[in-house]
């Protein structure tokens, strides 16, 4: 099995497992917020959850809705082995300000594990829809990253284009990690366009997406590798990793494939 991309050199060939129990109980709740409060979403996020537990997801979805309105839905996930347990995660979601504020909510509404994974992370496109081109920050400043974004889909050339913000704990990942990088926030641009075929002529969407991506630039601390516009900016692929990481990949490339039968990354030497 491969992974991390078109240049990675490695194969997966062994995989161990850590199971962990299913969640008993899972709760979703969304406020649904004007687009111009998404910054200080953002920010609420980040002082109100600080470290988070691992039984939260919270994500935000920078979107047009149905009426084509643009709107910040900021997005909490509970798991918990009873419903009072994952009700007490979401508490101080229901609480805040901002919920009070909200233009639309959904509060503490019973879903699952399965539905969370099969379930598109824009309503509004739905799966196998559209199709998309992609490109993602990873940011210490997820608030500051979220004010850059909140002016970007309006300038979409198609109403289906949005933002995707998962807020993670920043914890670091293991050492030996090859994709390594990590932080407060992952900010995801997707041009996204009615159809299913990535086509070069939707030239307004690239164009869109690379204006886009320059404008967070400025907050970014690393990138995903699954998540970004390599063929633009090749130079994004070492910044998945840490330095120590990447000049590790390129060491094992070398050794065990020196005559380059293998392609590694595009646009990178």
């Amino acid at each position: 099995m491969r992974g991390a991309g078109q240049g990675f050199p490695g194969i997966v060939t062994l995989l161990h497992l850590a199971m962990q129990p299913h969640p008993r109980d899972v709760l979703a709740s969304v406020d649904t917020l004007p687009l111009a409060r998404a910054a200080e979403a953002a920010a609420w996020v980040q002082d109100a959850l600080g470290e988070k537990p691992q039984s939260l997801e919270t994500l935000m979805l920078l979107a047009q809705d149905c009426a084509g309105q643009p709107v910040a839905m900021l997005i909490a996930n509970a798991f918990g082995s009873t419903a009072d347990e994952a009700r007490a995660s979401l508490a101080r979601f229901a609480a805040s300000d901002l919920a009070k504020e909200a233009l639309f909510k959904v509060e503490a509404e019973a879903s699952s594990l399965e539905k969370l994974l099969t379930d598109p992370a824009n309503p509004m496109t739905g799966h196998g829809l559209t199709a998309c081109a992609v490109d993602s920050i990873w940011t210490a400043k997820p608030a500051d990253a979220l004010a850059a974004a909140a002016e970007q889909p309006q300038r979409a050339a198609s109403p289906l284009t949005h933002a995707v913000i998962a807020f993670k704990s920043g914890r670091p990942l293991p050492a030996v990690c090859a994709c390594s990088r990590i932080d407060r926030a992952f900010v995801g641009l997707y041009a996204a366009w009615p159809g299913t075929e990535r086509l070069r002529g939707n030239a307004a969407d690239f164009a869109w997406l690379r204006k886009a991506s320059q404008a967070l630039q400025p907050f970014a601390s690393g990138h995903h590798i699954n998540a970004i516009e390599i063929e633009a900016t090749p130079q994004e692929a070492a910044d998945c990793s840490s330095v120590k990481a990447w000049n590790r990949q390129a060491e094992v490339r070398h050794r065990h494939d020196p005559e380059r039968l293998f392609h590694g990354f595009l646009g990178v030497a």
